[in-house]
């Protein structure tokens, strides 16, 4: 594993909303981000969701611009071996530090890159664990219901190895089941499928044809139908060219005579008397073929009868399978591979049923230990949340994990469903953590189970938006202290409205949103001790600031 410090270093926002240029430096520890209700401080939590592949279509961008830019640059301390294969396999060097750009067009196309690599959504999806945890407003009711408990559970557990095995068995089994179920739908077609494709089969097989025969028999009663007529063509050439007194080999050996007396006076006549002879072999060779062909020639009604019933055969299957031999031959071994897979039916039922009982075995004995790990991990998990809610004003507070069992079998996700359950007064049963908590309840009920699960998850960069919500006085201070201790183990992003929680900034930076050339812009601020002490004042006072005020935010920050 490389060792290197998971942080969010750099955010640059550009052409986004509100946003025409913003550029921030962000430190270790707890960063504050604090400004004007509506000043833009969400849209910078918004901005790095979708540099880490939420949607970001063209409405995200600022009026009038034909594209707006995202880039973030994180420094990793550690490179677990699944993150390191995320990156392989999408091609991205791994180095000490990850450039993430996204570029979105008024198109509302977008592209990402990962250190100069362009690479997908779902990649950056499946990184982002890894690089960053947010809370944002609308989080907590989300966080509580459906699925995600049950992850959450899992990863505490860290049994998502575990579980990941338990889904592909139920998966399994239940494609078993819906094969199994096709062939008992089946089973009446099946069986028609059978005779229809035995009776075709042996409608082929009966006439047993080859390939090349039509061909070859088309030829034959070409010859049959018309044998008189090429034998007396056959004989009357023999006759002219051999047999006849005049015929053409007699006539040329009398020329042969004549040649061979002509030279014994005038050698020049050699070449002529060479051709000739030449000439007489030719005649001879197509004769004797004449003499071969005619002697061959059958006059057979009774063959021509046969070729063409054979032909009238063979003609039926083209018209019925064809259109060609060939393909009827290719028709016959596709009807005998769709019958044996067919006939082999019941054969594979055995071995589905057999198979599913397997997998049913399996599943039973994998659910069995992911729920063992999930009850000892939910007794953990409650131990770990109750103390912290008790850490964050809730002393009363009582977090509850209750493993629901699950009707359906098998499912996915193992035997139990997961629900949060919490009771924040003495005498009161718990009941799920979204009915019974207000907003600033769930806010601290959301930090306190984001402060648990940071401590498994390994480092990261944490995100509150408005974790404040709901909460004011001596709770927002106890939040912020919280925060403050988490900033000593990792890079902690927050937006707040309370000035208890500012005062513990390691860095504190100001957004603000104002009017440029008739155009709105936001800028953001990194602010010094006394730029600081103007801020927490600006909070605490509202409109007009006091010297009052200011000694009383200079005392926060001393304290």
């Amino acid at each position: 594993m490389i060792h290197l410090h998971p942080m969010l270093r750099f955010l640059k926002v550009a052409n986004i909303a509100v946003i025409e240029n913003v550029e921030v430096e962000f430190e270790p520890g707890l960063n504050l981000l604090t400004g004007e209700t509506g000043s833009g401080k969400s849209l910078l939590v918004d901005a790095v969701t979708m540099l880490l592949g939420e949607r970001a279509g063209a409405d995200v961008l600022r009026s009038g611009e034909a594209r707006g830019y995202i880039e973030g640059i994180f420094r990793l301390e550690t490179w677990p071996e699944d993150l390191v294969a995320l990156f392989h396999d999408a091609g991205v060097e791994v180095e000490e530090e990850l450039i993430l750009r996204r570029e979105i067009s008024a198109s509302g196309r977008s592209r990402i890159f990962a250190n100069d690599r362009l690479v997908t959504q779902a990649f950056v999806r499946a990184v982002r664990p890894h690089l960053v945890d947010i809370y944002g407003q609308g989080e907590a009711p989300m966080a509580l219901v459906g699925g995600r408990p049950l992850r959450l559970l899992d990863s505490y557990a860290q049994t998502d190895e575990l579980r990941r095995r338990v889904e592909e068995l139920a998966l399994a089994y239940r494609e078993i089941e819906r094969a199994l179920d096709e062939l008992s739908r089946a089973e009446a077609e099946r069986l028609r499928l059978l005779d229809v494709y035995q009776f075709q089969i042996r409608e082929i097989e009966r006439v047993h044809p080859t390939l090349g025969e039509d061909e070859e028999l088309g030829r034959e009663r070409a010859l049959l139908a018309n044998a008189e007529t090429l034998f007396q063509l056959a004989q009357e050439a023999y006759a002219e060219l051999y047999e006849a007194d005049d015929s053409m080999v007699r006539k040329g050996a009398r020329v042969y005579r004549r040649l061979e007396q002509l030279r014994g006076m005038d050698e020049r006549a050699a070449g002529a008397l060479e051709l000739l002879e030449r000439a007489r072999i030719f005649l001879e060779e197509v004769a004797y073929f004449l003499r071969d062909y005619r002697e061959g020639i059958r006059f057979s009604p009774e063959r021509l009868a046969e070729v063409e019933g054979r032909l009238a055969e063979l003609e039926r299957l083209k018209r019925k399978y064809g259109p060609t031999l060939r393909e009827v031959l290719e028709t016959l071994a596709e009807l005998k591979a769709k019958y044996e897979e067919l006939a082999s039916a019941d054969m594979r039922r055995g071995e589905l049923e057999e198979r599913r009982k397997r997998l049913q075995a399996e599943y039973r004995q994998l659910a069995g230990e992911l729920s063992r790990k999930r009850e000892q991990a939910a007794r953990a998990l409650e131990r770990a949340v109750t103390a912290e809610l008790r850490a964050l004003a809730l002393e009363r507070g009582r977090f509850q994990v209750a493993l629901v069992p699950v009707e359906e079998f098998p499912s996915p996700e193992g035997m139990e469903r997961v629900q949060f359950l919490v009771a924040l007064n003495v005498g009161e049963e718990p009941r799920p953590v979204a009915k019974v908590a207000s907003g600033g309840e769930l806010s601290r009920i959301m930090l306190a189970l984001k402060t648990v699960a940071s401590r498994w998850r390994g480092p990261r960069t944490l995100i509150f938006d408005e974790i404040d919500v709901g909460i004011g006085g001596r709770v927002a201070e106890i939040v912020g202290e919280r925060l403050k201790q988490l900033g000593e183990r990792y890079q902690v992003l927050c937006v707040t409205h309370q000035p208890q929680i500012a005062r513990f900034a390691d860095a504190h930076y100001r957004v603000v949103k104002e009017v440029v050339g008739g155009r709105t812009q936001v800028r953001v601020e990194r602010l010094g001790q006394m730029e600081r002490v103007e801020e927490l004042a600006r909070m605490l006072g509202g409109r007009e600031i006091t010297e009052v005020v200011r000694r009383h935010a200079r005392e926060l920050i001393r304290s």
